[in-house]
């Protein structure tokens, strides 16, 4: 409100951020995040970012949520990195998705 600096340590504690970290920890930490995102279940998080994507753009009401979130699930199910999923899980390995 006041337009005050605050650290980084201040701002996770007014709930602004979920973490803080030294400037020199931040670029490796920043590759590791994005590289644990590029060996996730791509499809999935595109179709998680779409359904946000319409309920902010389109105040989609719950049912319709609801809806369209399921309709995605079953669409996925059939992908090969769905099976790939559950399979790793089962043999409590690690996914290997290839986005399709």
């Amino acid at each position: 409100v006041t337009g005050d600096m605050i650290s980084g340590t201040e701002a996770v504690q007014a709930g602004l951020f979920s973490r803080a970290m030294p400037a020199d920890e931040l670029l490796d930490f920043t590759r590791e995040k994005v590289e644990r995102a590029a060996r996730g279940a791509t499809q999935a998080f595109v179709a998680s970012k779409k359904l946000v994507a319409d309920i902010r753009d389109s105040k989609t009401g719950l049912w319709d949520s609801v809806h369209d979130e399921n309709f995605a699930q079953g669409a996925l199910c059939s992908s090969e990195d769905y099976l790939e999923g559950f399979a790793a899980f089962n043999e409590k390995r690690a996914p290997v998705f290839k986005g399709i």
